[in-house]
């Protein structure tokens, strides 16, 4: 069975030097595929700004959220790790500059490593056409929302646990202030040396809680498929911010209308039985593996999950159902051009470029705690 959540979202506020970053808390805090709302909000006004492609612009998405994108941070270093090459990567960031009015990146602003921090030479740029839309995403989202902090993509040989835990070392050893990350796979036991990677004192790192609903639920809609019942790895780690998807309505004025837990399968999955599909939603889950931090424990609705003392994913979530809004990136390796994207992995960008226009996380062990401390305020 589904998990429930409260259909009420709290709201995460960091502060710092300026900026004020503004993301919706997925409450239990886990983020769950049991959606209480059973319709869809009302269609988008015609007054908030469209993308090439229909969806939200970086614009919306910070009047939405109440973050500054302008704010100087060329201090932070945001490192994407993606796997494979995309060898179009600078030049659609360009074209999204450009098409929003972003300052042109340059060789200091953004660069292209592989996993062990060389220019050359980058992995396969043929497979990379499976895996440019995720990276677009996530390094565009991160420019719309942070136009000043430097990004280095860091591009792992394959999406293995072995050479994305490798360009994660590869990251923080470069200076990432904030490490953004797209894989989300069942978790299971690691070695020591993969968990440490993901380990970063003082490094924010998020990590998406998955597109499959509340542990994998989603792949159970799909002719002959089955849910996993496991939350999604590296989102299970305590030392990394885990994030989760929402589905994301603006009023007239820009301002968010109502926001809630992402999930096209329907209340109890009613739509993606009858479809004899999963239709995506946003994971999440209690890991098997690894306790609940105290400031997880104590936060409100935890004890409603069900996890008996585990941690539980994820630890915030913001827009990701790229069929009501989503964001309009441009891809011109594995597509051909603009296109609305979402996700749980848009969603670890945006809140990822939020972190960093926070200021990251200097010196904190749990970099997730402050976003509980916080939102406790409000």
């Amino acid at each position: 069975m589904l998990h429930p959540f409260s259909s009420s979202p709290r709201q995460l506020v960091l502060l710092a030097a300026g900026a004020v970053v503004l993301v919706a808390l997925a409450i239990a805090p886990g983020a769950s595929a049991d959606a209480s709302h059973t319709t869809r909000p009302a269609a988008r006004q015609a007054s908030v700004g469209l993308g090439p492609a229909g969806g939200y612009t970086p614009e919306d998405l910070s009047v939405a959220y109440q973050f500054s994108p302008a704010v100087s941070r060329t201090g932070q270093l945001v490192a994407v790790v993606s796997w494979f090459d995309d060898p179009k990567i600078r030049a659609n960031l360009t074209t999204f500059d450009h098409e929003y009015g972003i300052r042109a990146d340059t060789a200091s602003s953004f660069r292209v490593v592989d996993q062990a921090g060389k220019k050359s030479p980058l992995p396969s740029s043929s497979k990379g056409k499976h895996t440019s839309q995720q990276t677009a995403t996530q390094v565009e989202a991160v420019r719309g929302v942070c136009n000043t902090c430097r990004i280095v993509l860091v591009e792992a040989k394959s999406g293995s646990l072995a050479n994305i835990a490798a360009a994660e070392r590869t990251a923080g050893r470069l200076g990432a202030t904030v490490i953004v990350n797209a894989l989300a796979t069942p978790e299971k036991e690691v070695s020591t040396s993969v968990r440490k990677a993901f380990t970063q004192p003082g490094v924010v790192i998020t990590a998406p809680a998955g597109d499959r609903g509340w542990y994998g639920m989603d792949a159970a809609f799909d002719s002959g498929g089955t849910s996993v019942s496991l939350p999604s790895f590296p989102a299970s780690d305590p030392s990394v911010v885990a994030v989760g998807g929402t589905t994301l309505a603006l009023n007239n004025d820009g301002s968010r209308a109502e926001e809630f837990v992402w999930n096209a399968d329907g209340k109890s999955g009613a739509t993606g039985i009858s479809s004899s599909r999963g239709l995506g939603a946003t994971g999440g889950g209690c890991s098997k593996r690894y306790a609940a931090a105290a400031f997880q424990r104590a936060a409100p609705g935890y004890s409603a999950a069900g996890c008996s003392g585990k941690r539980l994913v994820a630890d915030v979530a913001a827009d990701a159902d790229s069929s009501f809004g989503g964001l309009d990136v441009y891809d011109s390796w594995g597509h051909s051009g603009w296109l609305t994207t979402g996700g749980d992995g848009l969603a670890t960008a945006l809140v990822g470029g939020m972190y960093a226009l926070a200021g990251g996380a200097p010196g904190a062990v749990y970099p997730a705690d402050a976003a509980y401390e916080n939102s406790a305020r409000f």
